[in-house]
């Protein structure tokens, strides 16, 4: 497990910062004990507490260092009887080094350091096995915390490659399904000898795959490229129905720049021409708005053709539809709407997404 330098030092200082403020609690203690209440005396303890308490703070890294070791043991028994004797060493090479730097700040001779060292270990050696084993404490916290926001940080990224992963196969099953009903298309022409006809749609279709193949990475484009890839699309469908097939756009210049998962109104207007205007005789009506509805993007395509059952739901009207909602819902989650109604002269899909644009997404 490791931290970013940032947050090592950020801890560290805390550290030093937390022993200051005891070093300075202990000072004034002293002095109080002493009774001589002046700057000079409290000023000369707290040197000596400072020192005393930052070499804790020297010790605590190799404190965590054996702890994040010994912890590797699953058995909490073994890490418990481990640490006994590891936290007796620590306290005693602690002690030795508080009587050291307490004979040298006193001006006292070092013969009286044996007498100190037993002195401190009579009065103050529990005291600092508490503190070793609450450093331990400490340690084991931050591990856990640190182990927590890597196992969430690895959780995110697990889901957004999962979902990009999904967004992609369900693209991946659109662009055969439109290409499967371009070559039948065109292949129908061939039988009826429209030769002309079917080369014309066979160059129309070279041009829309071209800009799908060189787009294909992008799981999101702008509203105003994927209605170029739309107006590509219904080329070759106005060659295929000629007069039968009116189309018509009105794109808010406001919404032009908002992104859109990409080719996600393709298989909705080839649903609208093969289940609406392809099954009415008199049916020719194609229209796709797209507006800015008080911060959403609203998008409408509406054909004249027949009724459809409102009570199946979308992916009763096939693979394309279907997929397109479950686009919709790994883009979006919850927050997006999609319908399809019949109105008194056709049916007509709307949908409500997050208006996102590019200059936001920078700026993000």
């Amino acid at each position: 497990m490791t931290i970013s330098g940032n947050m090592f030092w950020k801890r560290w200082m805390a550290v030093f910062g937390v022993l200051t403020i005891i070093a300075v609690l202990a000072a004034t203690q002293l002095t109080l004990r002493s009774g001589e209440f002046s700057a000079d005396v409290w000023s000369n303890l707290f040197v000596v507490q400072l020192v005393i308490w930052n070499v804790w703070g020297i010790l605590t890294p190799l404190i965590f260092r054996l702890s994040g070791i010994i912890s590797k043991s699953k058995r909490r028994r073994k890490i418990i009887l481990t640490h006994i004797p590891i936290s007796i060493l620590v306290v005693i090479l602690f002690l030795a080094l508080y009587a050291g730097i307490f004979l040298a700040f006193s001006g006292a001779g070092f013969e009286a350091f044996a007498g100190t060292v037993v002195s401190l270990h009579i009065s103050s050696f529990h005291w600092y096995m508490i503190l070793y084993w609450i450093t331990v404490g400490a340690e084991y916290y931050l591990r856990m915390q640190d182990q927590y926001k890597a196992q969430e940080m690895l959780n995110l990224q697990l889901e957004s490659q999962l979902t990009d992963a999904q967004l992609k196969a369900l693209k991946m099953q659109l662009n055969p399904h439109f290409l499967f009903n371009s070559l039948n298309t065109i292949s129908g022409l061939v039988r009826t000898s429209e030769i002309k006809k079917a080369v014309g749609m066979l160059a129309r279709l070279s041009d829309f795959l071209r800009e799908v193949l060189i787009d294909r990475g992008n799981q999101e484009i702008t509203l105003i490229n994927e209605i170029g890839f739309l107006k590509k699309y219904l080329e070759i469908e106005q060659l295929r129905f000629g007069n039968k097939l009116e189309v018509t756009f009105e794109i808010g210049e406001d919404v032009e720049e908002c992104l859109l998962p990409s080719l996600i109104l393709q298989p909705i207007v080839e649903n609208a021409i093969k289940h609406g205007i392809s099954r009415r005789k008199n049916a020719r009506e194609l229209k796709i708005k797209a507006w800015n509805d008080e911060g959403n993007l609203r998008i409408s395509i509406y054909n004249d053709g027949p009724a459809v059952s409102e009570s199946k739901g979308p992916e009763s009207l096939g693979v394309g539809i279907s997929n397109t909602v479950k686009r919709l819902e790994q883009s979006y989650g919850d927050k997006y709407e999609f319908s399809i109604s019949n109105t008194e002269s056709g049916v007509e899909v709307r949908m409500r997404l997050p208006m996102y644009k590019i200059t936001e997404e920078a700026i993000a």
